[in-house]
């Protein structure tokens, strides 16, 4: 991710909170004591383990009516828009239960419900892919690995009075759910602190890894640590 940030490879725009850098800056100049260093969070990319590993069925329907891909996610709506390229009025997607772990259904269940969805199609027959607990955790997205770089001022009580940070999230090589992680990152980084003039930017990084998804609460406690 270090050469990431360097090249300048982003998957989205950056997402700013708070006050201008100009503002931010002058502030950190009038005070007594200013602390900068980087954080590291999660480099080695944690797995999730679901209740429920992900699974998919898809049943052919008959000519002229609705093929049914059923799956273990949070949403049904984009199961049906990317299959096989294909009208989305052929297509009904069903959710029947997640599982109990909505953040790593929330996305990552996409591509199982597309194996089961093509291989129905090309067998006529239906089609249910369920994968073991290894495969699971091999195949889905973790936690995102983060890098931030910060500048706090303090005034001579040690209260704090500025900071300026920037959070730099691994979206591995493809977006998923990265960019809203980095945006609830950003837009959370001051936690349970009262801190007067404040700047925050968020970049979502593109590198060459395997991409990354929401967890639980989608980073707010890990952002408050």
């Amino acid at each position: 991710m270090r050469e990431a940030i360097e090249l300048k490879s982003y998957h989205a725009e950056a997402h700013k909170f708070g006050v201008d850098e100009g503002e931010v800056e002058d502030e950190l100049s009038k005070c007594s004591v200013v602390i900068e260093g980087v954080a590291h969070g999660f480099q080695s990319g944690w797995p999730r383990v679901l209740r429920e590993s992900h699974f998919a069925i898809t049943v052919m329907a008959a000519r002229n009516s609705k093929n049914k891909p059923f799956g273990s996610k949070l949403y049904k709506g984009p199961l049906e828009l990317p299959l096989a390229d294909a009208d989305e009025k052929i297509f009904t997607a069903l959710t029947k239960r997640v599982g109990g772990a909505f953040g790593g259904k929330a996305s990552q269940s996409l591509p199982i419900g597309a194996w089961a969805a093509v291989a129905a199609h090309a067998l006529h027959r239906p089609v249910s892919v369920v994968l073991n607990r290894n495969e699971d955790m091999l195949v889905t997205g973790k936690r995102h690995p983060a890098i931030v770089k910060y500048r706090v001022g303090l005034d001579t009580n040690g209260m704090l009075r500025c900071a300026h940070l920037k959070v730099y999230i691994d979206g591995g090589y493809a977006c998923d759910t990265s960019p809203w992680v980095t945006f609830v990152s950003a837009g959370l980084a001051d936690a349970c602190y009262n801190i007067p003039v404040m700047r925050v930017e968020g970049y979502t990084m593109k590198t060459n890894k395997s991409n990354n998804t929401a967890f639980r609460g989608t980073e707010e406690y890990d952002e408050m640590t």
